[in-house]
């Protein structure tokens, strides 16, 4: 464990007192996992000097893109993104074959509607019928389908003398699409354009008021998720629903973002590539609520980016075992800068960068050397909410303490995800807030905690400096301690059995009246030299003898250790 030191430095005669305390950095990386009594899944923390979903970029753009590929993942639209889609039909017809008809699916299931549609980053007025005005007018016509169950009847009916043609069979069963007529004129088309659509996606179900419908809800869209057959599978008996509709809520909040500009507190906008594992998926969707996922007592639970009260205080009488802490971050994993991508609405949902969000404080506290770290949101579309997101992620990695408590029945009715309010003086601790990241029942039918420094302000939102608003402890002995007091040399002679006569001093000091105190580092050297010798003691008074018959100038210097093994 690390030491806390104070120098007295003094000549002989007690100088001015020189004081001074470094704490040793020991540091515990917290991650997600399966434990026997619960495991908690967060969204990715970002990593210093290192990329999160480094691919953000690359994945936005072939979101947009159309696709002709029999093996191309399906995918799900939560809330509403522009998407290309996989081509699954193309055919031309006409005298000169001047018409060409292709169909896009969009997603594997029924969407809410789509707002429009692009062909390249050109809106072509319609979502429905001939386009009739711009560039396009009378060279295309437009048609969707937001389920399918029914074919296209214009496609039957003209592709009806082709040999692939399109057929009442085509229904296109449980997929939604869009339908696309081009006639060629080189005037208005050059290339074949990129077929682009705006689509708000998935029906959610809200167990608020029952009712299945379109949402851009984090809350509403992870727990549509974890219930599909691409996702866990989750039954309707394995939801925690209070925990659900208690996030729900949250994100539903409104907050400030800018000046008069308000905003939901949290929204998910963005495509599922079912090719992804369910863990990879979920951390993105975590990432748009600074959300967890918690697996406790059989059910699943939610807890999103919002400080909650403390379910219970833990004090010293609650423990049945001793504390195990760490007291800060190593270096590889801290950052005073968080910067990264998200796809912009106003840009066509393509990968942009957000203003970074950097901390002056937290810079200088790590020596002046700027740390940054790459948190990109793929389900995040406007700027605001990126920048505050970023600040989340850059404020809670400044709480570094993990705490391992065992802990008597009494904290039985604790679980994963849960706040709690450690009391325990002896750390400088009155009520901190922690939250539980991991809960097992032991054998002797208590309950072994894991958790992690929580910042009740971490949450807040505001364009000032990022601030630490969670001090890791208010006890005295992290600030410069009292110092040795009354250090004196009494210069005397020491006489050797051949009869020669030594130089020697009786050094002594005041002892510091503190519990942590386990010993003394008495230092010192020739008024000439600069390199200081030590040696330690556990007492206040000490003999040195000089080596040679000559009197000689020396420096001496004591301080006191102080060491957080001790009990107080």
């Amino acid at each position: 464990m690390a030491e806390l030191v104070v120098y007295l430095a003094g000549e002989f005669l007690a100088e001015t007192a020189i004081s001074y305390f470094a704490i040793g950095k020991e540091a515990m990386f917290l991650r997600a996992a399966i434990r026997a009594g619960s495991f908690v899944l967060t969204t990715k923390a970002a990593q210093s000097m290192g990329l999160i979903g480094g691919t953000a970029a690359n994945e936005l753009k072939g979101q947009t893109i159309n696709v002709r590929s029999s093996t191309a993942p399906r995918q799900l639209i939560y809330g509403q993104s522009l998407v290309g889609g996989v081509m699954f039909y193309a055919a031309t017809t006409g005298t000169n074959n001047e018409y060409l008809h292709t169909v896009f699916g969009l997603a594997d299931h029924q969407i809410q509607s789509v707002e429009k549609v692009y062909f390249g980053d050109e809106d072509v007025g319609t979502v429905s019928g001939n386009v009739s005005s711009g560039r396009y007018s009378g060279k295309a016509r437009i048609q969707n389908k937001t389920t399918g169950g029914t074919a296209y009847s214009d496609l039957v009916t003209e592709t009806a003398s082709l040999t692939n043609k399109w057929t009442s069979s085509h229904k296109l069963t449980g997929i939604s699409s869009v339908y696309v007529r081009m006639q060629y004129d080189t005037s208005v088309f050059t290339s074949i354009p990129t077929v682009r659509a705006l689509v708000k996606g998935k029906l959610v179900y809200d167990p608020r008021s029952t009712t299945t419908a379109w949402s851009d809800n984090p809350a509403l869209c992870i727990r549509d998720y974890i219930m599909s057959d691409y996702g866990m599978r989750v039954t309707a008996d394995e939801i925690d629903s209070a925990s659900f509709i208690a996030a729900a809520n949250i994100c539903d909040e409104t907050v400030t973002a800018s000046g008069s500009v308000t905003q939901k507190r949290y929204t998910l906008n963005g495509v599922v590539d079912t090719s992804k594992s369910p863990r990879e998926v979920l951390q993105d969707m975590l990432s748009t609520c600074a959300g967890m996922l918690i697996y406790s007592s059989g059910k699943y639970k939610l807890i999103v980016g919002a400080f909650s009260s403390p379910v219970q205080t833990i004090t010293v009488d609650d423990l049945r075992g001793d504390v195990q802490l760490s007291c800060a971050n190593e270096k590889a994993n801290l950052f005073n800068r968080v910067s990264g991508v998200f796809a912009d609405a106003d840009k066509l949902y393509s990968a942009t960068e957000y203003p970074a969000i950097a901390s002056s404080t937290f810079k200088t506290q790590d020596g002046g050397e700027e740390l940054t770290a790459q948190l990109d949101l793929n389900f995040t579309t406007n700027n605001l909410e990126a920048q505050r997101l970023a600040k989340i992620n850059l404020l809670k990695s400044r709480q570094g303490i993990v705490v391992n408590i065992s802990c008597k029945p009494t904290c039985l009715n604790i679980t994963a995800g849960d706040v709690v309010a450690l009391t325990i003086s002896q750390l400088g601790w009155s009520g901190k807030y922690f939250r539980v990241m991991e809960w097992r029942l032991n054998e002797d039918i208590g309950v072994d905690l894991v958790l992690k420094e929580e910042d009740s302000t971490a949450y807040d939102w505001s364009t000032s400096d990022a601030q630490d608003g969670a001090p890791n402890t208010s006890l005295t002995l992290i600030q410069p301690q009292a110092a040795p007091s009354g250090l004196s040399a009494t210069n005397q002679n020491l006489s050797l059995p051949d009869g020669t006569i030594l130089p020697a001093a009786h050094i002594s000091w005041n002892a510091v009246s503190s519990a942590y105190v386990t010993g003394y580092e008495l230092q010192f050297k020739l008024s000439t030299d600069t390199v200081w010798q030590s040696l330690f003691t556990s007492q206040t008074v000490y003999d040195y003898v000089g080596q040679q018959e000559v009197a000689l100038v020396y420096n001496i210097r004591v301080r006191a250790i102080y060491s957080d093994k001790e009990a107080p």
